[in-house]
């Protein structure tokens, strides 16, 4: 942590005469790292913000969507990140990749849902977006991630009220729906396992079944107090936390229990390690506790 940290500051500081592609690197390196720091990540930002016009126009769409995507995956939403989305909702998006405008718009979900990122200019990026790609269409759009990420946004636009309603393209969107289920394929084997300890601990007590929620899997313990039952997120520390700070959702992780949440009438969440690491009893007292607070009762 304290050689990222070093690495990180001096680029930093160093942020006026940095060119557009370190400090889009450096962001990006950052968020793959799961590392965040709110005032490296702010200069970083703000540097960008001001050397990005110089770049030229088919460059800087890889640039802006690393920098955006970075702060999404740590919530890192400021002035500059704002500022960041009102010009790129001003420039042209012919030259820019299908990835670029799935990462930008999975940036713009996340920091919507979950950094009171829903600006006006960060709406407005998103209506550019998402007119680009849905212009584009499927013919375009063939890669699992990219399509997952359109989902994941589109049910964002949904739920915000967003104008235009995310995508318009509806082969489009049934691709990307389809692609969201079949990223999820790990997590599902990972939940087999889990809902037996799960169901073990609350047997007596509640019925826990396997469900898709908005195209995600997860456990849902049904409850007479909730018709649309209760959903368990079982996350793990090496895949569901940024490593610094230590006990941070990850942007991804975070978004999709969002939906999930909406989904469901509520949310129980732990981790693995207590499951793991508990008798019956123990797991049973934990989440009997659990389903109480979410249920208010």
């Amino acid at each position: 942590t304290a050689t990222i940290n070093t690495l990180a500051t001096a680029v930093a500081e160093r942020r006026s005469t940095a060119k557009p592609q370190d400090l889009s690197n450096t962001l990006q390196a950052l968020g793959s790292l799961r590392w965040y720091q709110p005032a490296v990540h702010g200069e970083l930002v703000k540097g960008l913000l001001f050397s990005i016009g110089s770049s030229t126009q088919d460059a800087t769409g890889q640039h802006f969507s690393n920098a955006l995507f970075s702060c999404a995956l740590s919530y890192h939403f400021d002035s500059n990140v704002d500022a960041l989305a009102a010009w790129g909702s001003q420039q042209g998006l012919q030259q820019w990749t299908e990835q670029d405008l799935s990462n930008m718009l999975f940036a713009w979900a996340i920091l919507a849902a979950t950094a009171h990122g829903d600006t006006a200019s960060m709406r407005a990026l998103a209506q550019h977006l998402f007119k680009e790609s849905s212009w584009r269409g499927s013919a375009r759009f063939t890669v699992v991630n990219d399509m997952g990420k359109l989902y994941s946004a589109h049910l964002e636009a949904q739920h915000g009220g967003l104008p235009g309603g995310g995508l318009t393209d509806s082969k489009l969107l049934q691709l990307a729906k389809q692609a969201t289920v079949e990223q999820q394929q790990g997590i599902s084997q990972q939940l087999s396992h889990v809902a037996d300890a799960v169901a073990v601990a609350l047997h007596g007590h509640f019925e826990v079944q396997a469900a898709m929620v908005q195209g995600y899997h997860t456990l849902i313990v049904l409850h007479p107090s909730c018709p649309c039952g209760l959903a368990i997120a079982v996350t793990q520390r090496n895949r569901d936390f940024l490593y610094h700070p230590a006990g941070q959702l990850y942007g991804k992780t975070a978004l999709r229990l969002k939906h999930i949440e909406r989904g469901c009438d509520g949310l129980v969440q732990c981790d693995e390690s207590e499951l793991q690491g508990c008798s019956i009893e123990e797991q049973q007292v934990m989440l009997l506790q659990r389903i109480k607070q979410a249920t208010k009762g």
